[in-house]
């Protein structure tokens, strides 16, 4: 029996592994994730969305870390980990294989909490954020940078349809997804953005979307960070992009990529971000 996740507003909470899984079925020994917290008022960004799409495609490829509930007194134990005690936070990490980020504020203590979520990555674990995950840790720098931004505004709400430019059929992060579509979800510009820092898999089209910018927007991405890998997709607002089966598929492979169970290009691709900002002026210019 797979138990449930936690409810809107509890902490974070630990994997559990399913009993005797085949060696074969086992993609990711396991993912430690971070559900939406009680400062984000979002309501469509529910654990049981998470949950979902956990029981429908990644338990069916074989994810076998999912969500345990803890009991208070339990949740209090685990904080030992985090709080007052040296390098306890690096040790908790390293038994997963990546983190998954669903997230917005604070999640975690200054100083070595923080720094060992960094150092997990660039020991070659992976990372995967979704949304609001570059609504994260505003006041770390260090986060910032590693995630490659932070949320400046969504000017493109979750009730509008947009166009989206495909940059990378091939890559299987993306490859769900045709060259050109549209979606309805919400849609981050970001500060702290460094486009010569990561490979952007999926951008806004500003030709083809009502409200225009005359700046590149990008939505999803890779990168590499230390020995580790980093994905990070924009898409995750609306409850029917939970529901999407390429979403599922996107969020699936992103997974792989950044367990290095799969290999695609991560190299940063600042020409082609320039384009696409050149592309935007002129879309923005003809109005």
């Amino acid at each position: 029996k797979i138990p449930q996740g936690n409810q809107l507003g509890s902490p974070p909470i630990l994997p559990i592994l399913p009993s005797e899984p085949k060696e074969e079925d086992i993609l990711v020994q396991k993912l430690e994730t971070f559900a939406p917290t009680a400062s984000n008022p979002n309501g469509s960004q529910s654990p049981a969305s998470v949950e979902k799409v956990k029981n429908n495609s990644l338990t069916v490829e074989a994810l076998v870390s999912l969500y345990n509930t803890l009991k208070p007194d339990e949740w209090a134990e685990c904080q030992k980990l985090t709080v007052g005690r040296k390098k306890k936070y690096a040790l908790y990490l390293k038994q997963f294989d990546a983190i998954f980020f669903y997230t917005t504020g604070s999640l975690l203590p200054a100083g070595e909490p923080r720094e060992a979520l960094l150092n997990f990555v660039k020991s070659g674990k992976g990372f995967i954020g979704t949304h609001s995950a570059t609504d994260t840790f505003g006041d770390f720098k260090g986060y910032v940078d590693f995630i490659n931004g932070n949320f400046a505004g969504h000017p493109w709400g979750s009730g509008g349809t947009y166009g989206f430019i495909n940059h990378e059929p091939g890559h299987p992060a993306v490859k769900m997804y045709p060259a050109e579509f549209q979606w309805k979800d919400e849609i981050y510009q970001y500060k702290g953005y460094d486009p010569k820092s990561v490979r952007v898999l999926i951008s806004l089209d500003m030709a083809k979307t009502s409200l225009k910018k005359p700046y590149h927007v990008p939505v999803c991405w890779v990168r590499e960070y230390g020995a580790g890998r980093l994905f990070y997709t924009n898409f995750g607002h609306n409850d029917a992009t939970w529901k999407d089966a390429n979403y599922h598929a996107h969020l699936l492979a992103g997974i792989q990529w950044a367990t290095k169970l799969v290999d695609a290009p991560s190299a940063p691709n600042p020409d082609v971000q320039q384009a696409e900002h050149n592309k935007s002026i002129v879309a923005f210019a003809a109005g």
